[in-house]
């Protein structure tokens, strides 16, 4: 019952915001044709569409049959619209950038004297 239900409320919603309820209007198409079928007998499905879809719509004895044919008019129009605005960065490019010189300050390790704290935490060598 809940999945039959379930089905029901989507079959609503699904012809109440879209296009869906213009296949309701397939009979209404067929009965065209068939009228069409029958002024001319070499009129065949494909070439129905073409005088009815495709191209200026004329205004002609049957031209109001001609609007209740499926996918005539857009009844249902939903617009979405979202707008991002990407953050601006800003970079500041200077024409002489600055030259970063480094010092370096060489350890001379041969004039400490071998009695100094730290040579005690040393690891062991080979004698």
């Amino acid at each position: 019952m809940r999945k039959a239900l379930g089905i029901f409320f989507l079959v609503i919603y699904s012809f109440s915001f879209s296009e869906f309820h213009q296949l309701m209007k397939i009979p209404a198409f067929i009965q065209h044709y068939t009228q069409h079928s029958k002024n001319d007998p070499s009129l065949s499905v494909l070439d129905f569409i073409k005088i009815h879809y495709k191209g200026i719509f004329e205004v002609d004895d049957d031209y109001q049959q001609d609007q209740q044919l499926p996918f005539r008019s857009s009844d249902c129009m939903v617009y979405s619209v979202s707008i991002c605005e990407a953050p601006v960065l800003f970079f500041e490019v200077s024409p002489n950038p600055p030259v970063i010189q480094k010092q370096f300050f060489p350890h001379d390790e041969s004039a400490e004297h071998l009695a100094c704290l730290r040579d005690v935490f040393q690891p062991p060598r080979l004698a």
